[in-house]
Parts: C-alpha cells; structure tokens; sequence
C-alpha cells in the first residue's frame, strides 16, 4: 500500500509537466529527414539493391551510392562507360551511316529481383553539333552488371533508327512486373504520325534467360491521323498498393496549338482563356503494366494562362496508398538570373488518398482550377528543398523502397550572364520514412527511441507461409532482429542469412533491425533493472531537464515526449498491472 500511495503522488505531482524528447514529425504517417546534398546534379535517378545499398546515378552517368538512406554518398569509380561505345553505324533502307559525335543522357539504374543491376540510357547524336536535315541517330542502350553496379559488361542495343530531324527515343524506365519479366518504357516521337505527337513504348527483358525482345509495343499512344496532338513523354511508373501500376507522363492537353482549326466545346472554351500553357501531368492506370488507360492532367503551373508548366514527372507510391508526384515548374522560381530551362524549380504534390486501379480521377479543370495547381484530389506541397540565391531545379525525381521513400532535386546556380555557374551542380535528396497508418508510425518512432544512439534501421514486411524474407541492410547485425506487436517491439527473432537477405519465420507483422539490441523500457536509470528509483528519475526529468535520464528508455508510450504518462506505466509495471 505504500508503494502505491508513493506512487500516486508522484503522478499528481508530475501531471502538469512534458518534456518533448523529439522534434515534432510532419504528419501522422510520414517523417522528413533532413535535407542531404550529393555532389553532380543533371538527371538524378534511384535504385537499391537487396542489402539496402542505393545506387544513384546522375548527369554524365556518374554513379554514387549510399548505405545510410542517402544521408551521404560515396562516388563509385568511373568506370560504368568503358566499355561502351563512341560511336554509332546503322544501315537504314540499304545505305550505311556512320556517326561519330555521340552523347549520352537519361541514365536510369535499375536492380533485377535476381541481383543484376541493369543501366539504361539514351544514346544519340549530340544536338550540339546537329545540323537540322542531317541525319539523326538515336537509340535506348543497356549496361549490365552482376557485381551490384560496380562494373557493367558491354552495351546492348535495344531499339535504334536514324532519322533527318532530331526525334527519336528518349528517357528509359524499368519496371519489373512478375518474377520473370522487366519492360523498358521509353518515349518514342520518331514513330508517330507528327512531329507534335509522342508515345510511350516498351519492349521486353526475359529475367531467366537474361534475354531482350527488342520488337517495341505501345504502352500509351493518343496520336495518329485523327488523334490528339499531345506529347505523352517522359514515363516513370510506380507499382500502386493494389498490385497495379500508375504512369505519369508530361502531355500537353492544354497546349497552344490546341487553338488551330475550328474547335466545338470545351476546346472551343479553352481556346478563348487558356491558349499559352504547355506540359502538365498526366496519371495513368494499369492492372499489368502493359495496357494503360489515357493520362488524366492532375498536376500543373499555379496559374495556368501564365505560359509556365509543370513538366518531367516523377511517381512513388507511399505505404499508406497515397501517391508522390514531382515535377519541374518555372513558376516559383526566384532568383535573379537564368533563362529557359535555368528558370525552373521543384514541384511536389500529393494525393489525398489511396489509389488504385480503381480509383476515378479528376482531371484539372482549365475553367477554374485550384489555386495549387493540382487537380481534386491532390495538394501540392511546398519547401522540399532550401534553394540558395540563383539556384534552380531542372530535374527531379521520387522512389519508394518499401517505407523509405527519396525524393531528389537536381540543381545549379546561375551566373550574372544566365548561364550555371561551372562545377554548382548538386543533387538535393529527401529521406521520407512514410507508413501505412498512424499506429505503425508511433512504433516505428518508438523503437528509434529505444535504439538512441546506436542507429537504427526500419525494415517492414509480411509473411507469406509463416516466412519473412527481407534484405539486410549494409553494415547491420542480424542479432537485433524484432518483431513489432501492439505498438512495441517485443519479440526478439532467431534469424538466417543468405544471399544478403534476412529469413526467419512468424505469422506476420512489422520488423526492425537495430544497430544495437534496444534498451530497456523503464530503465530511466540505465542500471538495467526498473524500480521506484526509475520513476524517481523520470519524475526529476521532467520537472529539472539538467536532471539526466536515458530518454529513450522513459519514453514508454513512444510518444516522442516524456511525461506523467511514463511515470505511471513503470510503477504500473513495478506493481504489475
């Protein structure tokens, strides 16, 4: 009884009084790390490998790579292109072209279910030096490696032409869509009735014979004789949390030339407001990746009739069914240098809800659109990145890796004379531990309270048959494997290890791995036992904070504060119940 009376008024005494032990986090399922900065900016694009290892490549094919959930990244060596070409022969209706002046862009990294590290790039006549009437060599190459992108074999063609006029094949993007087939998606405006036309086409990669069917297919086409002038280009698709798959594309749907010829209805209407915007999203659907619905414009400029736009689109899918989209716009940004393209800034919006294949969505409306530039049912966010004085965002991009979610921003500084000052390239990136609802959120802040100091690295999945398989991350033990149950992790697993993954068996749930095994809840004290002493020290804790506690350990509720509540749940536990 004494204990009890004891304890009672230590709950009265400290009921007024929190302490926040963490910083408050963005939303109820989402947590923003602090911005990190890689060197080399261009056309950033993700990858990770099964140990946890990213791969990040940027301009001119540089590859980096972090094991710290791009916290830092080490450049790899130089050496993704030396075997590659320098040059280019095609034979085209029986005459043979030559071309030496060749340049490559868009690299994408991409990591096969079986290891291999597949890099795609475009691979075509530098338009530097083009000459319009010339010839034009264009195609969508492949590098592969089986060393985890360290080194690639020789390149692979996978579609090819050569045309006079610069259109030809652009932006390659990988999707893996069953255990044995990955598509390459690439945008294609050779291969279209006009040049104002484009489509997204793809062909075919065979994962147990390490083999390419080079005939391309269309994924999305709008065009032909008859059909909508719209360039539906730069495809990057997510795989949604229905087992079904959205696309996101730059169109042009509320384009100028939509004003040419005699136009009934809503065009005839968009014509008399809206005559200047150009690229906007688009959202598109699929149940197999391979027939889509049309693109539906879900994402724009603030103010449509400004003649800005929101254009090469980016698309990750958070736990909780949402959608990330990027994009580039010139309408936020606020330096006082640049021209063209060196004017642009990132733009970041996402969906209110869940989507699904089934999902309707709402297309943006030109007559009165939101003040945010997104479409019903999306909302735009701000401030992603902190940007200096100059500095503009060409290229951007957003992957999801289970519940870590990287978005990135690839900038440069303008000079006096509008042009980026030499050597200011950088790649912005955006950790984002995001979650399926708010309860896994709180479990997954309390185990990184218990862990401290030691590190920690939140690793999510189910069972299938009783069996969880999950990839080690780089650098960790497996002797702190847990098993998440009721908002803690309570249960230590017994686990094996081959091929960089983690394997043990249970009937489902959410799983952590730890730097360290995690402490004790209650032990306020760190004597590794909980008494009335503990309670005592968190008491003094929050009432004096040059009193010292492990905070962790008092934060029993994973409520990121210390406060009565922890009190009473160890003298709840001391008295057990």
């Amino acid at each position: 009884m004494r204990k009890l009376s004891f304890a009672l008024c230590i709950i009265m005494l400290v009921s007024c009084f929190s302490f926040s032990a963490f910083a408050v986090t963005d939303t109820a399922t989402m947590r923003w790390d602090e911005e990190a900065v890689a060197n080399g900016g261009g056309y950033p694009r993700m990858a990770q490998r099964a140990d946890g290892t990213l791969l990040l490549t940027t301009g001119g094919g540089i590859i980096l790579h972090s094991t710290d959930k791009g916290h830092t990244w080490v450049k790899q060596p130089q050496r993704t292109v030396a075997n590659a070409s320098t040059s280019a022969t095609i034979t085209k209706d029986g005459v043979e072209y030559t071309f030496d002046t060749i340049t490559r862009a868009n690299f994408q990294p991409f990591v096969v279910s079986d290891g291999t590290v597949l890099l795609g790039y475009r691979f075509h006549t530098s338009t530097g030096s083009y000459t319009k009437g010339d010839p034009f060599y264009t195609s969508i190459r492949v590098m592969t490696s089986i060393d985890g992108g360290v080194t690639f074999d020789e390149e692979e063609i996978l579609v090819e032409d050569v045309a006079t006029g610069s259109n030809g094949f652009w932006e390659p993007f990988f999707v893996q869509i069953d255990e044995d087939t990955v598509l390459c998606y690439y945008a294609d405006d050779l291969n279209v009735y006009s040049t104002a036309q484009q489509r997204i086409a793809y062909v075919t990669y065979d994962v147990t014979t390490k083999t390419w069917d080079k005939t391309p297919k269309i994924a999305i086409y709008r065009g032909g004789e008859n059909g909508k002038n719209t360039r539906d280009g730069m495809p990057m698709v997510t795989r949604l949390v229905d087992g079904t798959y959205a696309m996101v594309v730059e169109v042009q749907d509320f384009a100028s030339w939509m004003k040419v010829g005699t136009k009934t209805g809503f065009e005839a209407l968009f014509n008399q407001v809206y005559t200047d915007s150009t690229f906007v999203v688009g959202l598109s659907l699929s149940d197999d990746g391979i027939t889509w619905d049309d693109p539906i414009p879900v994402f724009g400029p603030l103010d449509l009739t400004a003649g800005v736009f929101c254009a090469a689109p980016s698309i990750a899918t958070l736990p909780d069914g949402r959608v990330i989209i990027t994009c580039q716009t010139d309408d936020t940004y606020t330096g006082s240098y640049g021209t063209g393209s060196n004017v642009r800034a990132m733009a970041v919006a996402i969906s209110d809800s869940a989507i699904t294949k089934d999902t309707v969505l709402t297309a943006i409306d030109p007559t009165n659109p939101k003040a945010d530039g997104a479409a019903v049912g999306f909302t735009r966010i701000n401030d992603v990145f902190t940007f200096a004085e100059n500095e503009y965002c060409i290229w951007n991009a957003a992957f999801n890796c289970g519940n870590d979610v990287y978005v990135f921003g690839g900038s440069a500084v303008n000079a006096e004379d509008n042009t980026a000052v030499s050597g200011s390239g950088r790649t912005r990136i955006r950790h984002i531990t995001a979650f399926a609802n708010a309860n896994e959120a709180t479990s997954f802040d309390d185990a990184k309270s218990r862990a401290g100091e030691n590190g920690f690295s939140a690793i999510y999945g189910t069972a299938e048959n009783s069996t969880v398989t999950i990839g080690l991350p780089a650098g960790m033990s497996t002797a702190n494997v847990y098993r998440m149950d009721g908002g803690k992790f309570l249960t230590k697993m017994d686990v094996t290890v081959a091929d960089g993954k983690i394997t043990f068996a249970d009937e489902g749930g959410y799983y952590a791995v730890s730097d360290a095994e995690l402490v004790t809840y209650g032990d306020a004290t760190g004597d590794g036992d909980v008494t009335i002493k503990d309670a005592l020290r968190i008491v003094k804790y929050i009432v004096n904070d040059s009193i010292t506690a492990d905070v962790a350990a008092s934060d029993l509720d994973g409520s990121l504060t210390v406060n009565a509540a922890d009190v009473l749940a160890v003298i709840k536990s001391i008295l057990n119940f």
